[in-house]
């Protein structure tokens, strides 16, 4: 395995804009960056656990039966709306009681299951790196490769986070917060029809 370009893939892919990025950088902006770390652990092993279940499994059952991914498809653009509503929703509060908190753990591994850009990039990167058809160096090939992808998942939604606080700084009024919300919002919409057109 060329240890050094799965790095590069992983890191570039994972790094581009998406709907995880976009609310994590939001999640940075709206709250401490302290408790957004749940949000990005969440990420972080929902990737995990769908890249691994892709390696072993899930490819051959999206292969026998295709009729699976348009119903992955609704359950991404009900997902991806209700969580472009709540962003839609939240305006910018000081922190305290009234302050509405980031999305859960819980919530973010659940996205990593209708995630478009998680199936994506779990798929094309096992399908580019793991060479062996069966046996034990599959499965070691497996583990390596979506653990690499799990590291490079939490270290760039960490630096999304911190775009999300360095952004802060200079959106102290109120609107302007409220409108970053709103595009945040927009663009997760947009993901939706991106999707519909996919599928």
């Amino acid at each position: 395995m060329h240890y050094g370009s799965l790095i590069i893939f992983t890191v570039v892919l994972c790094i581009t804009p998406g709907p995880n990025n976009l609310m994590v950088m939001a999640s940075g902006l709206n709250f401490r960056h302290s408790e957004v770390y749940p949000q990005i652990l969440g990420t972080t092993l929902g990737s995990f656990i769908l890249c691994l279940s892709v390696g072993f499994f899930l490819q051959g059952i999206f292969t026998a039966y295709p009729g699976l991914r348009p119903f992955l498809g609704i359950c991404t653009c009900i997902y991806l709306v209700f969580l472009a509503w709540k962003f839609f929703k939240v305006g910018f509060k000081r922190y305290g009681v009234d302050a509405e908190r980031p999305i859960t753990f819980f919530q973010s591994l659940f996205l990593q299951v209708v995630n478009p850009k998680v199936w994506a990039v779990a798929t094309s990167m096992l399908s580019i790196y793991v060479y062996h058809p069966s046996g034990g160096e599959r499965v070691m090939d497996v583990l390596i490769a979506t653990t690499v992808f799990a590291l490079s998942v939490f270290l760039t939604k960490l630096i999304w986070l911190y775009c999300g606080v360095y952004i802060k700084k200079y959106l102290t009024d109120s609107f302007y917060q409220r409108v970053f919300n709103i595009a945040t919002a927009g663009f997760l919409v947009l993901t939706v029809v991106f999707v519909i057109i996919a599928y």
